[in-house]
């Protein structure tokens, strides 16, 4: 017997099913990586700043998170992946870049994030970019406001966290069983060859 597919089953269909349409429900076209990392790179390539469009992943994976707490998964691991070469010195130059990046998002949701939504997008530009983000990405489809959204940051990213996984790293990518893991993986093969991202977003 073939068996009907499961309701909760998000596979190619649901992510590349609306590939043709405007605004697609899950793929998103990535157009300015060139701009500072070439396709066809060696492996001595230097990466001296992150694209616009990984920032933004970066903010929707902290919005996204909040909106997962809030759904009541708090206690569930929330991962990220960001595979942009197979060659250990541009993984180690873009993981350290990252943790700079969430460093600062991080230390301006602590700083206004208690503030309340609309002090805190007026004191912060980085809050306002992540409100940007969530009104891109998440409001539309979202049981909660921005403003639940914005309290909820300061939790929510508390303990993200950068880890380098290639055969050079010494991080260790591990999901205890006693706490939610929040992390942003950064690798190349060891990442697309089997290895499992829990609650992989």
């Amino acid at each position: 017997y073939t068996l009907d597919q499961s309701p909760d089953y998000f596979g190619a269909e649901k992510v590349f099913g609306d590939a043709d349409a405007t605004h697609p429900s899950h793929l998103r076209w990535i157009s300015d990586i060139d701009e500072v990392l070439p396709p066809r790179h060696k492996s001595s390539a230097s990466v001296e700043s992150l694209p616009e469009s990984l920032q933004k992943a970066i903010r929707c994976y902290l919005v996204a998170c909040a909106e997962r707490d809030l759904r009541g998964q708090r206690d569930q691991h929330m991962s990220m992946m960001v595979n942009i070469s197979p060659y250990n010195k541009p993984q180690h130059d873009v993981a350290f870049l990252i943790d700079d990046y969430l460093r600062k998002l991080c230390e301006e949701i602590v700083a206004f994030g208690g503030l309340g939504a609309l002090e805190a997008e007026r004191s912060s530009s980085d809050i306002r970019e992540l409100k940007r983000t969530w009104d891109d990405e998440y409001a539309s489809d979202s049981n909660h406001s921005w403003e639940e959204i914005c309290d909820s940051l300061v939790p929510a990213t508390k303990d993200v966290h950068v880890i380098e996984v290639n055969s050079k790293s010494e991080d260790d990518l591990v999901y205890p069983d006693n706490r939610s893991e929040r992390v942003i993986a950064v690798g190349g093969y060891s990442l697309s060859r089997g290895l499992t991202l829990e609650g992989l977003m």
